[in-house]
């Protein structure tokens, strides 16, 4: 047979007391739990970002390195002066009204080419 004392009224201070102070001990351990969780998440967004930020001095460091490698410094310029001849020529297509997909894909591919030839060619 169940017990029905739970659902039974509350009648004395004594009964009301002890439900609200068991609503207060819930309360505090669900804080208690959300703010361990917001610890966590704290101390993993920390190491995360430890991590990121050692990478990057890392590929910060190798770039360092070979800022006097010729092959880095002529890439460096090549795709400079590629970069600002595709915005040009795209403003100026653009300007005429000429600019449409087939256009910019064929751009894209070129680039894409040329990529890779230099990825090949500069090993």
């Amino acid at each position: 047979m169940k017990s029905d004392f739970q659902e039974q009224a509350v009648k004395t201070e004594t009964q009301a007391e002890r439900i609200e102070h068991e609503f207060e001990d819930k309360a505090r351990a669900e804080a208690r739990k959300a703010a361990d969780a917001a610890d966590k998440a704290k101390k993993r967004a920390a190491t995360k970002g430890k991590e990121v930020k050692d990478a990057l001095k890392k590929d910060g460091k190798k770039l360092s390195e070979n800022r006097d490698n010729p092959v880095v410094v002529g890439n460096a310029i090549i795709w400079g002066i590629a970069t600002v001849a595709i915005g040009y020529g795209a403003y100026q297509k653009h300007s005429e009204g000429k600019l449409d997909w087939k256009l910019a894909g064929t751009v894209a591919g070129v680039v894409g080419a040329f990529g890779v030839a230099d990825y090949f060619g500069s090993k």
